[in-house]
């Protein structure tokens, strides 16, 4: 089928061929497309919130980059589960090998189960997790008896929607954590303390929260703060992703240049080009006829074209064209044909996008095998990896992610330790590792 358009031009949709008719084409026109981009900059002044960020906003923008950038949110999911595993079992170390191993006997306590149900311990662990392979920080807010005697529970938050307030000058320190499901709407006018959009919550002693806690007289409600190791910073760690975060810009990018690729590139296989005098010597009555009688010409002859650049039939086949002398005595190929190439097939932009995977992946400390990208830098990171290659990389990030779990674990210890649990309770992770098949068996556990 030929599509004719008034310009001049026509296009085959089964060869994908365009045809251009010199005679009456025009100019074409491509629209410039312009993306502005403005970043609003708020005036907040200095009080009581510790800024996160140059605007107060980096763990929201943080989480953006991380739902927008497949391989960065399925790289935090992945090493979230392997770090939770089969969610906190409560147990005993009854001994230790002698290369260092603990040998752990899980614990059957009703009581102490009925407390890490009722605290929801899997979901806010692996949540807590998450907050910490995301953005560098997590937050947990302790809940104490009536009575003050006993912690009965722990409630995580959002580390996005958390600051901690600035450091009190005396003990070098934040005393408080202030919450608010919108900062965005931080005014710059008032204390933060009375600001509408935001409630607050003492936060504990982050290297002595039980003797913290012990020592106060009063309130039951406290936070906790779970945070990688600072280094130059005074308040908010960075997660492990952040140095590459300018790959992850751009790998958010690349899906939608391809898009708009596709969208606004039209697929055209042959450009046939017709001079005007070619329709005089092509048909006698050309000359003499009148417009309905020239486009008849005119569409017949595109259909003749068109059913001879496509087909598997016509493959390898040869098109003939006769040469017109013009006024000037040249000569001229009565019609031109031009195969184009498709820049689609070339895989524009796979390769940057294969390597900005790459120094993700590398940045947050992932075996690319894990997730069937053996050969990053290979035909775009697509080797699946052979089994052992993928269960030495599961093996190693269960043992990377040990200090997920020991930050995650710290509310386990201060609430065993402030209710007076038995102290030889210990809060493990387990895991279960594939096997191969001549173990006799599909998995075996891992603790």
């Amino acid at each position: 089928m030929i599509i004719r358009n008034s310009n001049g031009t026509a296009i085959g949709t089964k060869s994908n061929v365009m045809i251009i008719d010199n005679a009456s084409a025009q100019n074409w026109l491509y629209p410039n497309t312009t993306l502005e981009t403005t970043v609003a900059s708020p005036n907040l002044s200095q009080n009581d919130v510790a800024i996160w960020g140059e605007n107060n906003l980096l763990p929201s923008e943080m989480w953006q980059d991380v739902e927008n950038t497949g391989v960065l949110s399925a790289t935090i999911e992945t090493k979230a589960r392997i770090a939770i595993g089969k969610g906190p079992l409560l147990a005993k170390v009854v001994g230790i090998s002698k290369d260092g191993q603990e040998e752990l006997e899980f614990v059957i306590d009703p009581m102490i189960n009925d407390w890490l149900e009722m605290s929801n311990m899997f979901e806010d662990s692996f949540a807590l997790c998450k907050d910490l392979l995301g953005l560098g920080n997590g937050f947990d807010q302790l809940l104490l008896s009536k009575d003050r005697k006993q912690i009965v529970g722990f409630k995580r938050h959002d580390a996005a929607e958390c600051r901690f307030s600035t450091m009190n000058k005396s003990t070098r320190r934040s005393e408080l954590v202030y919450l608010s499901s919108d900062w965005s709407q931080y005014a710059s006018t008032g204390n933060a303390k009375k600001d509408e959009h935001m409630g607050q919550v003492e936060l504990l002693d982050k290297s002595f929260p039980l003797y913290d806690l012990q020592s106060r007289s009063k309130g039951h409600n406290f936070m906790l703060s779970a945070q990688y190791p600072l280094f130059g910073r005074k308040y908010y760690a960075m997660p492990l992703w952040y140095p590459a975060r300018q790959w992850v810009k751009a790998t958010q990018a690349i899906p939608s240049i391809k898009a708009a690729m596709m969208r606004n590139q039209i697929s055209i296989k042959y450009i046939v080009e017709i001079h005007p005098l070619f329709w005089e010597a092509y048909d006698v009555r050309y000359k003499t006829a009148d417009q309905k009688a020239k486009k008849q010409i005119v569409d017949e002859f595109y259909d003749k074209i068109e059913a001879s650049l496509s087909g598997a039939e016509n493959a390898y086949k040869s098109l003939f064209s006769t040469t017109i002398v013009g006024i000037d005595g040249k000569s001229y190929e009565g019609i031109k044909i031009t195969t184009i190439d498709d820049k689609l097939k070339e895989g524009n932009l796979l390769v940057d996008g294969a390597a900005g995977n790459s120094e993700i992946l590398f940045a947050m400390l992932m075996n690319p095998a894990l997730i069937g990208a053996d050969t990053p830098g290979g035909p775009y990171s697509g080797g699946a990896g052979s089994g052992s290659n993928i269960r030495e990389a599961f093996l190693s990030q269960v043992i990377m992610a040990e200090i997920e779990r020991k930050l995650i674990g710290k509310r386990f210890n201060l609430a065993k330790l402030y209710n007076g649990w038995n102290r030889d309770y210990v809060l493990r992770f387990p895991n279960q590792l594939l096997t191969t098949l001549n173990t006799g068996a599909n998995s075996k556990p891992i603790s």
